[in-house]
Formats: structure tokens, sequence, C-alpha cells
């Protein structure tokens, strides 16, 4: 881990630089990194990674092949990171006490099952139990998951609903796994699919905005290193932009940022934040 962070911080390093910041480091506990130890974490790195760390001979430089498979928002870069954390809190695990952290993802002990049948391009049979229905069994080809606000998703086709559905993990029952193929269909692009929602949300009635909000001074650095969507802009000073359907998750977002965020429009979304605001009011001033 300690050698894939460094190369992916420094995009290109001579075997010179990565020994001299190796013997700073506070894991290499004096020992110095001969070649053997620098091969055989290289080929660790990159059978994990599932990439190459390649040499330029004439700069004696090493460096990723394809240093884009670790861009924000992908796997790589969520395991880059998980890992990292994890590996630097196990050697300081002494110091557990001093840390307070957040629960993961809830839903997770369904992972496992789930990739096994998109592995194996094979539905399962999903028992789900949604918040304010009864359970129910359905036929399940799994397209993709996502996690969002410390839940994990689950996309795909439902034979019950006969559409693609999004599953909570955390609601999920019981997976049994089936020997039934499936294919994905081959317009689908779970990129583009969620490329214009905010969370999980996403159905043909929902309308497409382009949403712009008068953000107050103290607040505006929150959100510029904070966006709310992949395609905020900043169009003026304290002035963001940006475009994405509005969905129930989008209008709880909005309303938790309170006074420091105004929205100016479009004059539609405008009024449904006052009238949520005017329904908080209201709850607190009956008896």
């Amino acid at each position: 881990m300690w050698l894939a962070e460094f190369l992916y911080r420094k995009k290109r390093a001579t075997r010179f630089q990565i020994e001299q910041e190796w013997s700073r480091s506070n894991i290499s506990y004096g020992k110095p990194l001969n070649r053997r130890t620098f091969q055989e974490t290289k080929n660790k790195v990159e059978r994990l990674f599932d990439t190459t760390i390649s040499y330029n001979a004439q700069t004696h430089e090493y460096y990723f092949e394809d240093a884009e498979i670790f861009k924000k928002n992908s796997v790589h870069n969520w395991l880059l990171k998980t890992l990292s954390v994890s590996t630097t809190l196990q050697k300081y695990k002494n110091q557990q006490e001093r840390i307070l952290l957040e629960e993961p993802a809830t839903g997770y002990f369904y992972l496992s099952e789930l990739l096994e049948a998109m592995d194996a391009s094979e539905q399962i049979q999903l028992t789900y139990h949604p918040f304010d229905k009864k359970p129910y069994t359905t036929l399940f080809s799994a397209y993709c998951l996502k996690a969002f606000q410390q839940r994990w998703y689950v996309l795909g086709f439902s034979d019950y609903h006969q559409q693609i559905r999004t599953f909570a993990l955390d609601r999920i029952m019981c997976i049994e796994q089936t020997t039934i193929s499936y294919s994905i269909p081959a317009d689908f692009n779970n990129q583009l699919y969620f490329k214009d929602c905010y969370g999980i949300t996403y159905a043909p009635h929902l309308e497409l905005h382009t949403i712009t909000l008068e953000v107050s001074p103290s607040y505006s650095p929150y959100l510029r290193t904070s966006p709310i969507h992949h395609s905020q802009q900043e169009i003026k000073k304290d002035i963001f932009q940006f475009t994405a359907f509005f969905s129930i998750e989008l209008l709880q977002k909005l309303l938790s940022y309170g006074q420091n965020i105004k929205v100016l429009s479009p004059l539609s979304i405008q009024q449904r934040i006052k009238e949520e605001a005017q329904n908080m009011i209201n709850l607190y001033n009956n008896p």
C-alpha cells in the first residue's frame, strides 16, 4: 500500500527516490528497501490493482502505466484509499480509543453473494422487505452495485416488477443462487444511468433541471471542496450551478444546508423548498 500510494502521488519516481522516501517513512523501521523486496512489492501492487508498473529506461523512472484506473469514483481509487486507511489504522491500533469512525455502509454482508452472481452472470432469487410494504420475492439480474450515504444498493432487472429496480442491501432478507444465466442489455451503461442522478433514484417521470444556488460566503468553501453533484460549477462568486434530476434525495440534501443555501432557479424547485420549510415551521408552531 505504501508503494501504491507513493507512485500514485508522485506519478513517476526512480528507485533512488523510492528508497529515499521509504527510509523516511514510519513503516521502514530503519530497514533498507532492497532490490528483491522492491520487486516483490511491485508485483503485489500489480496483482492487487490489476495494473502494470512500467519502467522508463531513459529516465530510470517507475510509473503506473494506466494511472486513470485511480480516477475519482473508480473501484481502484476506493480500494487504494480504503486499504491505505486500513493499513494505517492497523499499524496504530494502540491509538484506537482516540480514533472516531463512522459505521461502514450497511448491507455489506450480501456483497460477496451478489458479486459471485454478477461474475457468473447468473440470476438470484431475492427476498426483499421494503419499509412500507410486505416482503416479496423476485428473480433478479444484478447489473451493478452502488454505495450512497452509508448504504449499499444493487441495481438490476426485477422479474417481479418487469423493470430495472434498485434494492437496498440492508432490506434484503435472503438471497438464493440460481443457474439461470442472464446478460446485461448492450445499450445499458451504469455510469450513464446515474450520470444525472443525485443518489440512487432514477425514474422516467423525473425532470432534468439546471439548478442555480446562491451560497453564503462563509459556506462556499465547503461546497467548492465537496460538490453536491459532479456537474457542479461556480459560475460567479458564491453562485453555483449543476444539472440533475430533482429527486427526494436531492430535496433532502438542499434542505440540509438550511440558511446557507438559497435556490435561485428554477422557480418550481425554489417553491418546493419554501413549502417544505413552511411545513417544518408549522410542525413546530403546532401545540
